[in-house]
């Protein structure tokens, strides 16, 4: 017998399918719910959720329809000032919810969907809120079956204002609800009593918009040539936002040709200063930066502080894209998705007649509103050690460098993962999304010994983290053989890799952690072995002495910069290793004449813990290093190896 599919079941499925659909929804905008006919309540998206990260008990919550509903009919709360009154309709949101309803916050628009059909599908699409931010659009969209409502505050004022326009609409259409609504800068909404016909109204109208926009040229002037990928400006841009807010921020940045293409119109600043929907408000700001004189950033950043009472979220780069300032991740991944369609509406709504934007005092209270303040914070929960922070970790697909890497990233870091081998970063970048989830950690295939090639992976991690703040050198070798028997090959292959590869990857990250202006650490996976030498490792002993002796080195020449450099020592760590590899251990067991399997047991064995050390440990203190618990510690070695060397 085929199950029955519950309200809730039906809800999540409706959400998941315009909240994956980037052309429908961008950021974390949108909003869906469904009415419970034989319980009188309704199940409405909670206010910052994610539609697409809807699951069972998790991103709605229940409200009682009456008491909801009701809320239209108390006079008092027109009377109030607008402040007072948003604050009041929120608790009383708050009452009517049920007391099984699962954790959250009532969608802002949850008296609007009360007064509507069974299923309520609101959606942003870019094309379709273009139009609607025109100056012709909304006659060519709309058709005689389609209720067209003027722009007015969100939350109440919208809903008391279609409370009017749904009485007109029912009074010359016989009772009946309109099934597509088309706010003015604002959206689109379909209703209907099955899911199946919202979902397929919703499509229709994005199917009608994308016809109408195809039918005209665009008014946006050709791109022209592109520049370079704009790694210094990026760079620049963190460091000035970082020394003028005084807080770290995350930066999503996106190439984009419409950018080019509206930069290039004489009334770009002006015209981008104009908000055409909400969402554009609470996620861009009111404005966007643009970055013309990228030398001049602070002075340009407190000029704008100063004008809009906030930093940007927004910065334009022209000739190359855009850059979306968060307060996390997921903040500037959302910013820079609903930027994207901020920049389609324009070209649709300058190809349509021309822009007619929000007034300043409604863009001014969508940006003041408390309701936007709580869903911003919803985006900014993850916390740590390098919380925000940026960083680089050579050999990232194994061993020490791949704990360090997912140790930074459990710590609140973005990371660039580099190793030569693609299938290690594979497999390391699946345990990273496991650990943390998606965006937070990119992987680079490099070889370190390839100049070019540790200069494109400085590149690419600064394009796809937003700038650079750690480094960690950990890819090495570590070729075991007597004196007497060592390979020439080997020894140099060691040297090129333990030596020259932490060279070529220190020298970039200095470079772009002086031109970002905030200081950096560099930290050099060194060895136990660095201090104490050990038989028949010629080319280790040297490299992991190198190591360090550089790392002093560079602590002199990069201390005036605020740059760190500094070395871990670790002692053996066998799992996941690829120097504790079978070949290695034989050597070692033969070096020391004992069997293979008492290798392990053996070293453990030489410590004063007696305890074996896992990649974990070594992480915890590049953590340690990284951070500004750390900030006063440079040109150091750390020794975590359970008590086997002692420096002195």
């Amino acid at each position: 017998m085929r199950r029955k599919t519950d309200d809730a079941e039906i809800l999540l499925k409706m959400s998941r399918s315009v909240g994956c659909d980037p052309e429908l929804v961008g950021g974390a905008g949108g909003n869906t719910s469904i009415k419970c006919a034989s319980k009188g309540t309704m199940l409405v998206k909670a206010s910052g959720t994610t539609l697409a990260a809807m699951e069972r008990g998790k991103g709605y919550v229940e409200v009682r329809l009456d008491a909801v509903l009701d809320l239209l009919n108390m006079t008092a709360l027109k009377s109030l000032h607008e402040t007072e009154r948003e604050e009041e309709v929120k608790k009383l949101l708050a009452a009517a919810c049920t007391s099984t309803s699962p954790p959250g916050r009532p969608s802002v628009e949850t008296i609007l969907h009360a007064q509507l059909d069974r299923c309520v599908v609101h959606t942003h699409p870019a094309l379709v809120c273009g139009l609607l931010a025109s100056r012709r659009g909304v006659g060519l969209l709309a058709d005689k079956d389609v209720l067209v409502v003027p722009y007015v505050d969100p939350g109440y004022p919208l809903a008391a204002l279609m409370a009017e326009k749904l009485a007109e609409w029912r009074r010359t259409h016989r009772g009946r609800l309109p099934q597509v609504i088309l706010m003015e800068n604002h959206g689109l909404i379909a209703t209907a009593a099955e899911p199946e016909t919202a979902l397929a109204l919703t499509r229709r109208m994005l199917a009608r918009a994308k016809r109408l926009v195809k039918s005209r040229p665009s008014a946006l002037p050709s791109a022209g040539e592109t520049t370079a990928a704009p790694v210094d400006a990026l760079l620049r841009l963190k460091g000035a936002l970082c020394r003028v807010a005084g807080s770290r921020c995350v930066i999503a940045f996106r190439p984009s040709e419409r950018t080019v293409r509206l930069l290039k119109l004489k009334n770009a600043a002006s015209l981008l200063s104009t908000p055409l929907v909400p969402d554009q408000v609470a996620f861009s700001g009111l404005a966007p930066l643009v970055v013309r004189k990228e030398k001049a950033l602070c002075g340009i950043l407190e000029s704008y502080i100063k004008r809009h009472g906030t930093p940007p979220k927004i910065a334009l780069l022209p000739g190359s894209g855009y850059a979306a300032v968060g307060t996390s991740p997921e903040d500037a991944a959302n910013k820079a998705d609903i930027w994207r369609d901020v920049e389609r509406m324009f070209e649709t709504a300058l190809t349509f007649g021309g822009v007619r934007s929000m007034c300043r005092r409604d863009a001014e209270y969508v940006a003041s509103w408390e309701a936007e303040k709580y869903r911003m914070t919803l985006h900014d929960k993850a916390g740590g050690l390098l919380k925000n922070r940026t960083a680089l970790v050579t050999g990232a697909g194994s061993g020490l460098g791949r704990a360090i890497a997912l140790g930074f990233l459990r710590a609140g870091a973005l990371v660039a993962f580099v190793d030569v081998s693609s299938e290690r970063l594979a497999d390391a970048l699946g345990e990273a999304e496991k650990a943390v989830g998606a965006g937070r950690a990119v992987g680079i295939t490099a070889d370190v010994t390839d100049e070019a090639a540790v200069r494109g992976a400085f590149q690419k991690a600064v394009l796809a983290l937003g700038g650079l703040d750690v480094l960690v050198n950990a890819a090495g070798i570590a070729p075991s053989y007597p004196l007497v028997d060592f390979p020439a090959d080997a020894w140099r292959r060691a040297l090129e890799l333990n030596l020259t590869g932490y060279f070529l990857a220190a020298r970039e990250a200095a470079r772009l952690m002086i031109l970002q202006g905030i200081g950096g650490s560099i930290i050099n996976v060194s060895s136990k072995t660095g201090l104490d030498a050990s038989r028949n490792n010629s080319a280790y002993n040297a490299t992991k002495a190198g190591e360090i002796h550089l790392g002093r080195g560079w602590a002199l020449d990069l201390g005036e910069h605020g740059i760190r450099v500094n070395a871990i020592a670790p002692g053996n760590v066998f799992r996941g290793s690829l120097i504790w590899n079978r070949k290695y251990i034989e050597a070692c067991a033969k070096k020391r004449g004992i069997k293979p399997e008492d290798v392990i047991p053996y070293y453990v064995n030489l410590t004063a813990l007696k305890k074996e050390l896992q990649p974990e440990d070594v992480a915890n203190v590049a953590v340690f290093l990284a951070s500004d618990m750390a900030d006063k510690i440079t040109g150091q070695t750390i020794v975590p190896d359970g008590g086997q060397v002692f420096v002195r």
